[in-house]
């Protein structure tokens, strides 16, 4: 005699975005098994709980939890818990649960540069999108954070992030950012970037992007009635 089992997204933090079971998310939540009261009959004994979902079987002989661990795929996702006695009959039990597809935060396109490749002023555009979890009709995904942070190359460690995310433009799943002005690097080194963006589950799913920018310095610098070879401000007419 065998009836039921309960599932359960032991992820405490897609498990607060969702509500848990039956909605579970790709690649992230983990799915945990607790089977119910097993009775054998005519003399027999239970020996072997098992449950399987997504490809993974999982068994123990004393009714304790199953570990299914993260799961694979997404869409209706059918659990099979199944109980057998000593004399090898079966009872198993069927249960469908809902994985929402999900990728971190995805930058498709994105320009970080030099005004003209040369002077110290920064650039920075891009454009992405974060996945869309909706459950019960309501979205429950969003921007949580962008921000950066650079050094010198030959520097040991970066500076303190810089916020960008009151700057970003979203609409719906998709979100885009532009400013040609963004930061100042000296135009006599090169530089280390680093570009973080999080959505609603924060630093479980972040996106990091890293940059070298190389120094500004050009071979050679065309201004008014001058010429700058590896200087950018002549005050010649060549000035070396």
């Amino acid at each position: 005699l065998f009836s039921e089992f309960t599932a359960v997204d032991s992820n405490i933090t897609t498990s607060a975005i969702t509500g848990g079971n039956p909605y579970y998310i790709q690649g992230y939540s983990t799915l945990k098994i607790t089977p119910g009261t097993a009775t054998s009959r005519n003399w027999s004994q239970i020996t072997k709980y098992t449950a399987v979902s997504n490809g993974v079987t999982v068994s123990n002989t004393d009714g304790g939890v199953l570990n299914l661990g993260k799961i694979s795929k997404s869409g209706n996702i059918t659990v099979k818990v199944t109980v057998t006695d000593s004399r090898g009959y079966t009872k198993s039990v069927f249960k469908t649960i809902n994985v929402i597809p999900y990728d971190r935060p995805n930058v498709y396109s994105i320009t970080l540069r030099r005004t003209n490749e040369i002077e110290s002023e920064m650039q920075l555009v891009f454009s992405g999108s974060i996945s869309s979890i909706t459950i019960d009709g309501t979205g429950k995904n969003s921007l949580k954070s962008v921000r950066y942070r650079y050094k010198k190359t030959n520097a040991s460690s970066y500076g303190n992030f810089i916020d960008l995310l009151s700057s970003v433009a979203v609409s719906g799943t998709s979100f885009s950012f532009s400013n040609l002005e963004l930061c100042d690097f000296d135009v006599n080194s090169s530089y280390n970037f680093h570009l973080e963006i999080c959505d609603v589950f924060d630093s479980m799913t972040v996106t990091d992007m890293y940059f070298t920018v190389p120094q500004g310095t050009p071979l050679i610098a065309l201004r008014k009635k001058m010429v700058g070879i590896n200087n950018p401000k002549p005050k010649a007419a060549l000035d070396v």
